[in-house]
């Protein structure tokens, strides 16, 4: 659980991050790593990262601060794309592989397929005794693959990526080594198999088909970047999705959030989909949403007995009546405040933002992530960027703060 979110009003924009990180680490653990995840892009764009934080223990903040310019000035989705053509270039030169890029890309894949199965994917291995045979292991992980297979096919397709070369992405899959594909799983799972050119393309086939879907355990970093373009009136947002690099083929998508082109004045973005700001904003999180449906439809089938055509529509009928109801009482009125917000004002809803999750993660039953000190940044177009909070107070910018 980490928090991060950004407010953009047609006065400016701001933004709030903790400072607790995870970077993989070439063997499939991660590392904790405190220090700041909001960073400069170009003159007045900044940037935060939300998920995986970098590849190949490189990390995405050093990637930008290698390319920065100063006195460049870009809109924010021309500092995505700019970042997107530089992340592979710089991990090279950084001195990573590109048999280290696809070793990363294939870490935890299946388990996270899996999570997203709730189970059903891995499911083959319970059955497992202790320290099963290579034979046994192997039998499971076909049957493993069969459902993984069939789940995948059923996903939705992520159709924002950019294109990229499937077939390619399988070939450098199949020729990893030291160690390979299968034996990589293996490592992941604990568990030993008897390799085989089957066995090995069929799971580098999955793998690929998934880098192509949606789902929400998929394991993405996310970097969101806000601020001014040299001829941009009111600040825009855009959001650069990295799934992985396998083979230095780096596959991502970039969504652009310009109000001079959507005509969408105000916008709060919570990349890290953080459940206690979806309800501040929204009041109610999807997840909660996706449950009560669930819940009504249990109680329809129990009560009624209606044909799957007559659940279907009742379905589709509730959601469109839930959808717009919590937009009218919550969502709407929350953006019209921010669209009359000055500068001072977007960096206290930001920072609210980030206190909410920061105590919904204290009060969770899972062990609190949100870590360090919350940092807060605005960007005006007449005052650039300005600090408000910062881990280092002899970095707090000019002025003084109106947080405290």
């Amino acid at each position: 659980m980490t928090t991060a979110a950004f407010v953009r009003g047609p006065m400016g924009v701001s933004m709030v991050s903790d400072r607790a990180q995870s970077l993989h680490n070439d063997n499939g653990t991660e590392t904790e790593i405190p220090g700041s995840k909001i960073f400069q892009m170009s003159d007045a764009v900044l940037a935060s990262t939300v998920g995986c934080s970098g590849l190949t223990g490189i990390t995405y903040r050093l990637i930008a601060d290698s390319i920065l310019t100063s006195g460049v000035s870009r809109t924010p989705v021309e500092d995505a794309q700019y970042l997107a053509g530089q992340i592979v270039p710089v991990i090279q030169a950084a001195g990573r592989t590109m048999d280290d890029l696809t070793q990363n890309a294939a870490c935890g894949l299946l388990s996270t397929l899996d999570d997203a199965s709730d189970g059903a994917i891995l499911a083959p291995f319970k059955s497992l005794p202790d320290s099963p045979s290579t034979k046994k292991a192997t039998s499971a992980l076909s049957q493993a693959l069969s459902l993984a297979k069939d789940f995948v096919s059923n996903l939705p397709a992520d159709t924002l990526l950019q294109p990229f070369d499937v077939n390619k992405v399988v070939s450098d899959f199949v020729a990893l080594s030291n160690p390979s594909l299968v034996t990589h799983l293996g490592n992941d799972i604990g568990l030993s198999f008897d390799e085989s050119d089957e066995l090995t393309k069929g799971l580098a086939e999955l793998y690929a088909e998934a880098f192509t879907k949606r789902f929400g355990t998929r394991d993405v970093g996310i970097l969101t970047m806000t601020g001014y373009g040299p001829k941009q009136i009111m600040p825009s947002i855009a959001t650069l999705t990295v799934v992985g690099a396998p083979g230095g083929q780096l596959i991502y998508s970039i969504e652009d959030d310009d109000p001079a082109k959507n005509g969408v004045l105000a916008r709060i973005c919570t990349p890290g989909q953080d459940s206690a700001q979806q309800q501040l904003i929204h009041g109610i999180d999807p997840g909660d949403s996706s449950g009560f449906v669930g819940l009504a439809l249990t109680g329809a089938k129990q009560t009624f007995a209606p044909s799957d055509d007559q659940l279907k529509e009742y379905r589709s009928g509730l959601e469109t009546a839930l959808d717009s109801y919590f937009d009218e009482t919550y969502t709407q009125p929350f953006l019209r405040v921010v669209r009359c917000l000055d500068e001072p004002g977007l960096a206290r809803v930001a920072d609210l933002l980030g206190r909410v999750q920061e105590l919904r993660s204290v009060a969770s039953n899972s062990q609190s992530t949100v870590g360090g000190v919350l940092e807060v940044a605005t960007i005006t177009k007449r005052g650039g960027i300005r600090w408000h909070r910062r881990s280092d107070v002899s970095l707090n910018g000019d002025g003084a703060s109106v947080l405290g």
